[in-house]
């Protein structure tokens, strides 16, 4: 009976019941014991609950509508609401994503790194995990050097993102070559015209000479912009503008070429030819000035000496002998027989 009645009281008090609803459920239970001892289990029992179940009722419905000490009702919970972020500090108070309730407040959730307590030493603040030095502010965690007034800290360096070529208008954002921040947007120096997202110099850009994309370009030649329209700087080895005309740039092959061998205006002459740049005779002749001729001839390219090997040969005098048999006469003619 006694270890009955000790379960019973244990019961109770686990329930958290109010005071008046546990006194009535002890009483109930000394009427049921009573009646166990003196009419019989059951009709004990009927007598004890049939005595307390109107106040029971009335308890627990007053129980329903009432919340213990600490808690408020919110609809049809009890809700804590110190810490609960559906109901914080009052019922239907919602945090946002990213808090949490707090003493009835809602306030931000922070990582646990930047949560630690840090202890720094004289002239240093906390930031996050870390000190900041002298001169250094804290910004998103992060210690930074307190720039003057108008500037930016960028990489370390305080610039002025108005003018700054490197950082124009936000840290990292360079102009192309040529450009100039100004006012935080990078422009096109004066005597130079945005073509695309680069500046050029219109007047000797070989890529954008006098207008954007307009590109200079001759066969067999090095293209150049001057005062904004493209010519020819330099022939390619071998080549020549022999004609004068830029158009068609270096059009003359001056290695082959027997009108222009070696160089513009060089002629090989009649049945010469031009191999590398110098020119040829064909077998039987050979060059006197601008021409090939006859090994045979006399005058000024003629006689002895030429079939020596020399190819310049000093002109003959009347009288002298030919290649052959005659003489040389005065108009440079070999005459038979002399």
């Amino acid at each position: 009976m006694a270890h009955w009645f000790d379960n019973l009281a244990v019961q109770v008090a686990e329930e958290k019941s109010s005071r008046r609803l546990a006194l009535g459920r002890v009483g109930a239970g000394l009427a049921g014991a009573l009646g166990l001892l003196v009419l019989g289990g059951s009709r004990a029992s009927a007598w004890g609950d049939s005595g307390h179940d109107e106040d029971d009722d009335e308890e627990k419905q007053r129980e329903k509508n009432t919340c213990d000490q600490g808690l408020k009702r919110c609809g049809s919970i009890c809700a804590v609401i110190a810490i609960d972020p559906d109901n914080c500090g009052d019922c239907g108070t919602t945090c946002q994503t990213g808090q949490v309730c707090r003493r009835g407040k809602c306030v931000t959730e922070c990582p646990p790194a930047s949560c630690n307590i840090v202890t720094c030493p004289a002239g240093q603040t906390a930031c996050g995990s870390t000190c900041c030095m002298a001169g250094q502010t804290c910004m998103n965690g992060v210690c930074q050097i307190a720039c003057p007034p108008g500037t930016t800290s960028c990489n370390g360096m305080c610039v002025n993102l108005s003018a700054s070529g490197q950082n124009c208008g936000a840290c990292g954002h360079a102009c192309n070559m040529l450009q100039t921040c100004v006012g935080g947007v990078c422009t096109c120096a004066m005597g130079t015209t945005l073509c695309g997202n680069m500046c050029a110099e219109t007047q000797t850009d070989p890529n954008n000479c006098g207008t954007c994309g307009t590109v200079c370009s001759f066969p067999h030649a090095t293209a150049i912009c001057m005062a904004g329209t493209c010519t020819i700087g330099m022939c390619n080895t071998g080549f020549a503008n022999c004609n004068g005309v830029v158009a068609d740039g270096c059009e003359t092959n001056t290695m082959t070429d027997a009108a222009n061998c070696g160089a513009c205006g060089n002629s090989c002459g009649a049945g010469g030819t031009c191999t590398m740049g110098v020119c040829s005779c064909p077998t039987g002749t050979i060059r006197c000035g601008s021409l090939c001729v006859d090994l045979g001839m006399c005058g000024p390219c003629a006689a002895v000496v030429c079939f020596a090997g020399t190819t310049s040969c000093p002109p003959l005098p009347p009288g002298a002998p030919c290649p052959g048999n005659g003489t040389c006469d005065g108009n440079g003619t070999c005459v038979p027989g002399g």
